[in-house]
């Protein structure tokens, strides 16, 4: 008997460190998942704050581009209006294609993509009609526009 009751007592003690080990780790493991919770969130406050004045730069720098590109495509439209070809229409539109806009420009700039491919169609087909109602329709959108007088 002796000896199942010191190994009763091995096991005991083995079980007691065992638990003992085990609230530790928990402890540790708890203490060490919250400091870095809370450096994660501190963390994600300093990006977020840089990240909305970065924003703010780049969408009036974006607002800026987005009019002197459309402000550059109407000038050489306008230049090119006594000898208007397809080929010049057509590069227009594409360049009014290729822009990154600001979403607040999306409805404009969809109606002057709209109004440049319709010129482009009808200077195919050599319609006159229909020529002078795209060139007359751009340039109502160019009056709506106050950034473009």
């Amino acid at each position: 008997m002796t000896q199942k009751t010191k190994q009763a007592k091995v096991k005991f003690t083995s079980t007691g460190q065992l638990v003992i080990f085990i609230i530790t780790a928990i402890a540790i493991l708890t203490a060490s998942l919250s400091w870095f919770n809370w450096n994660m969130i501190m963390l994600g406050k300093t990006i977020s704050q840089g990240r909305n004045a970065t924003s703010t730069i780049n969408l009036v720098a974006m607002n800026q581009n987005y009019r002197n590109g459309v402000r550059g495509i109407l000038n050489r439209y306008d230049l090119a209006q006594a000898n208007l070809a397809v080929a010049h229409v057509s590069q227009l539109r594409r360049e009014l294609l290729d822009m990154v806009l600001p979403a607040r420009y999306k409805n404009i700039h969809t109606n002057f993509v709209f109004a440049f491919d319709r010129l482009e169609l009808a200077l195919q087909n050599g319609d006159q009609a229909k020529i002078a109602a795209a060139k007359h329709e751009i340039d109502i959108l160019r009056q709506d526009q106050s950034w473009l007088n």
